[in-house]
């Protein structure tokens, strides 16, 4: 029999974990996740979102395994989807999406490209006196004859990036694509509108921040209509009303929770503290550490960061100077805040902190369409397949609703400045002058 252990979860329940999946689990880098906030800072503004990648993760794993059973795949499918649903935000930095900006500059890389480099690849950032000799991931995989590249890229990639032939894994000796050309289901699993991480985080999401809308998601409805349609996952036609609760969660959550301006707030302090660091500090490490580790090495420093800590440590968090909606701004200025670099956005919190006569690490510029387009670029995702009549067709040309959310911003507002309640005033009047003028 093979051994197993059953993890009592919040969400789930009951989650069976067999080898290899257990011995993935107890890997340093998985259990690391333990000590990572899924919400980031979010549990400032909602008292109950201490909840961590480790149970999250371990939930997508459950749903992937679900969706598995219910397409009835071979158990070679069947394991390469739940391994790529277990290691999907393996390399996640401190407090999740938080310092994916500065950590991108900086490395070139993304917490995807870590995790890719970490599922594949002879790559850990966990000290060897951290290991305890334990075998790497790449290693377990391997030893239960799972392809650690086929699951990386699995992971890492689109259905649309997996149907071209030059990043396919070719199945050696008959030159069939393994993903793609009929397989796209298996990338639709882990990045859809209909994928195994989405239903996990926005109910879990919902429950711990007690955020009731983004809990409306029936996992049941959608696993009981799920099928595969011309190698691409599909729902039948009496799933409908639960996919479009699927959408209508998600935008909810976004503009209530992601970016709730408050997080957004204790978030981009986060970020100025790190980006106030001496160039000698290597990026890198900080991307490996915990929540905990990158408090209390921001404290270790001294100066601005220690005061950042100490700020979010008590909630003494900076105020909003100014922000404008994203119905006030006309579509040239939409398109001027679009394309801000992340050097730009400092050159531009530089200008007004000098105009105000205020430290540049005490004014901060946040332009979320910016952030959407590096941690979550799937959230335009909206055209699911749907079986309706014997025939499939988009979810657009059925749901007047799906064709709203298209048009939805994901957030109400466009863009925010922020600073120390002393300097509110002051950084108020230059930014008007200085955004107004883009």
């Amino acid at each position: 029999m093979c051994p197993y252990k059953v993890i009592q979860d919040s969400i789930h329940g009951s989650i069976r974990v067999e080898e290899p999946f257990l011995s993935l689990v107890a890997t340093p880098e998985f259990e690391r996740l333990s000590h990572i906030h899924q919400l980031g800072l979010a549990y400032l503004v909602y008292p109950g979102a201490h909840h961590t990648r480790f149970e999250h993760s371990l939930g997508t794993f459950r749903i992937a395994g679900r969706m598995a059973a219910a397409l009835h795949l071979e158990d070679d499918e069947k394991s390469l989807v739940s391994a790529a649903a277990l290691l999907h935000d393996i390399g996640h930095g401190p407090y999740s999406h938080t310092l994916e900006g500065p950590i991108h500059e900086r490395t070139g890389m993304d917490h995807m490209d870590i995790t890719k480099k970490m599922i594949s690849e002879d790559f850990t950032y966990i000290r060897e006196d951290y290991r305890g000799g334990q075998p790497m991931i790449y290693e377990i995989l391997k030893k239960a004859g799972i392809d650690p590249v086929r699951v990386a890229k699995l992971v890492n990639a689109s259905p649309s990036e997996l149907s071209h032939t030059d990043i396919l894994s070719v199945e050696p000796g008959n030159g069939q694509a393994f993903f793609g050309a009929g397989k796209n289901y298996l990338a639709e699993i882990i990045h859809s509108p209909l994928d195994a991480d989405q239903m996990d985080y926005l109910v879990r999401d919902a429950h711990y921040t007690g955020v009731v809308q983004g809990g409306a998601v029936d996992i049941d409805r959608i696993l009981n209509t799920l099928t595969i349609n011309n190698g691409e996952l599909a729902i039948e036609g009496g799933g409908l009303s639960a996919v479009e609760g699927i959408l209508v969660a998600r935008a909810l959550m976004y503009s209530s929770v992601y970016f709730h301006k408050t997080v957004r707030i204790a978030q981009q302090m986060l970020i100025k503290a790190v980006e106030s660091l001496d160039e000698s500090v290597d990026i890198k490490s900080l991307a490996s550490m915990t929540d905990c580790e990158l408090l209390s090495f921001l404290r270790a420093q001294g100066g601005h960061p220690a005061d950042i800590v100490r700020r979010i440590t008590y909630r003494d968090l900076y105020k909003v100077s100014y922000f404008m909606n994203l119905g006030d701004m006309d579509e040239e200025l939409k398109k001027s805040l679009a394309s801000l670099t992340y050097k730009k956005r400092l050159e531009l919190e530089r200008r007004i902190a000098e105009r105000s006569g205020v430290p540049v690490r005490e004014v901060m510029l946040d332009i979320p369409s910016r952030v959407v387009l590096l941690s979550e670029p799937r959230y335009r995702q909206t055209e699911v397949n749907i079986i309706s009549d014997g025939r499939m067709t988009k979810l657009g040309s059925l749901s007047p609703m799906a064709r709203a959310l298209q048009l939805r911003p994901i957030h109400q507002w466009g863009m925010m400045v922020a600073a120390p309640r002393e300097h509110v005033n002051k950084v108020k009047a230059v930014s008007e002058r200085i955004m107004g003028n883009l």
